[in-house]
């Protein structure tokens, strides 16, 4: 089939492309971060709000750490209330880009800055380093808790829009990973295997759905509809039978191989028993392998906000296999983990699915992959 074709040639595109316990981290501070604290012309607190007189800015700096790995660093704008009614990463990126705005200190090299990261701040209708908008003074004045704030994610942009009286700020920024968290890619994996070692929360399943809901495949097989994701097969529907004509059960048989591992890998029947040993794939090709129970996996991934889509299909050697893809709506970046079918799955007892696990796909080469 056209379809399991184009999940073939994704998966062998990618392969050439490329509240948790509490534990000692091992991550270093990113590189960007390194940068950025070089230049800061006073000493940083173990952690916290702190002012940086030197700076001649009417706002106090913040610094976060994990270990003694600095992960955050930037001025501090949002209430604590306005940041839960936008976006912590987003807010976080922000401070972050004004504190390197302030240190870059000359219009020339704010212009320089906001080129290469390729975000804007626009006050009132003009830009940063306009004659109407010369500093960022102005434009400070509005982070307070009156002012009215609202985001928007949308096409590969993320705009952050502040209202106060009869003023105006709109800040721009791409959904770009690098930018939003400030770790290269490698830093970013190195972080996400120490969060996926430590944790330790359960996937939380949704409710049933209600036989409204539900429209027939096959004799006895109903499907959840749900959206694609750029092809067809790739989806975020789950299956269903009806215990009687009003309660639906998720299909997990293995009479139904293929609905059954996209039921198992979209979280929605119970996955107690099922343990998954996946080798990420990395760009140095590290023989490092994800050792997690599925549910933790699962969980894990539902606390980042990512979006799930899977699709099963069968391989040309006749083996069974499952595409499950991880998307953030807001930051837009991509994991991947392909699992093989393993028959103990309907046995009743532990079973250890094998697969290969790809992090941060940048959403850009999604098409490109795909032959699009």
């Amino acid at each position: 089939m056209k379809i399991v074709k184009g999940i073939k040639r994704y998966v062998a595109a990618v392969l050439l492309l490329l509240a948790v316990a509490p534990k000692a981290w091992s991550i270093d501070t990113p590189r960007h971060i390194e940068r950025i604290v070089e230049q800061l012309p006073c000493t940083l607190p173990q952690g916290g709000t702190f002012t940086c007189s030197q700076l001649n800015l009417n706002r106090q700096l913040y610094v976060e750490r994990r270990g003694e790995a600095i992960t955050q660093v930037g001025v501090r704008l949002f209430t604590r209330d306005i940041r839960s009614s936008l976006d912590h990463q987003v807010c976080n990126a922000v401070e972050r880009l004004w504190l390197e705005l302030v240190l870059a200190k000359t219009p020339q090299k704010q212009k320089s800055l906001m080129k290469e990261h390729r975000f804007s701040v626009v006050y009132n209708g003009f830009t940063l380093g306009t004659a109407q908008f010369p500093t960022l003074d102005k434009a400070l004045s509005m982070f307070t808790p009156n002012t009215s704030f609202s985001m928007n994610a949308a096409e590969g942009k993320i705009t952050l829009r502040a209202h106060l009286d009869d003023d105006a700020l709109v800040i721009t920024l791409p959904a770009d990973r690098e930018l939003l968290f400030a770790y290269d890619k490698k830093e970013h994996e190195d972080l996400i295997r120490e969060e996926l070692a430590a944790w330790d929360i359960d996937y939380s399943a949704s409710a049933l759905p209600s036989v409204q809901e539900l429209r027939p495949v096959s004799d006895g097989i109903y499907v959840l509809p749900g959206r694609a994701y750029m092809i067809d097969s790739l989806k975020n529907e789950t299956f269903y039978t009806l215990n009687g004509a009003t309660y639906p059960a998720p299909l997990f048989s293995k009479d139904y191989p293929l609905m059954s591992l996209q039921n198992l890998m979209m979280g929605c029947v119970p996955t107690a028993k099922v343990d998954l040993h996946a080798r990420y794939r990395t760009y140095d090709r590290s023989k490092v392998y994800c050792d997690i129970s599925l549910s933790r996996f699962l969980g894990y991934m539902q606390h980042q906000g990512l979006e799930f889509y899977s699709a099963a299909y069968h391989t040309e050697s006749g083996d069974v296999q499952c595409l499950l893809l991880m998307h953030h709506p807001v930051y837009d970046y991509i994991h991947m983990l392909v699992i093989s079918h393993s028959p103990s799955l309907f046995l009743g007892g532990k079973t250890t699915l094998n697969g290969d696990f790809y992090t941060f796909i940048p959403q850009h080469n999604i098409k490109s992959l795909f032959n699009f």
